[in-house]
């Protein structure tokens, strides 16, 4: 299963994720490989658009099927940093719908 982590900050706003596991239950369960990579691909997306905003310098950590990224406390008012994780948190309740028993996610304050 996958477990997508979202966390916001005192102030309420979104501040940072956490994506780990996965949702293939077998090397043919081709469903939960592509949950993998809709999952993975958004959150690489997320990173990689936070890295190119002028100012921005998230924190980002990846390991072996895990990413975990966090804004510092200055960028959490940047509006187009919230927008960006918005988005991210809006795909993964999506996918959450359509795949219940494949991806579990959680905002956290």
């Amino acid at each position: 299963m996958i477990h997508a982590d979202f966390f916001i900050s005192r102030s309420g706003r979104l501040r940072g994720f956490t994506v780990c596991g996965h949702a293939a239950k077998n090397a043919r369960d081709r469903q939960g490989e592509l949950l993998c990579a809709a999952v993975s691909g958004a959150a690489y997306c997320v990173a990689n658009t936070l890295l190119k905003l002028p100012g921005v310098s998230p924190k980002i950590q990846v390991s072996c099927g895990k990413m975990r990224l966090r804004l510092c406390r200055q960028d959490e008012w940047n509006p187009v940093c919230a927008t960006v994780l918005k988005g991210f948190l809006a795909h993964t309740r999506q996918l959450r719908r359509q795949y219940p028993e494949r991806i579990y996610v959680t905002v956290h304050g």
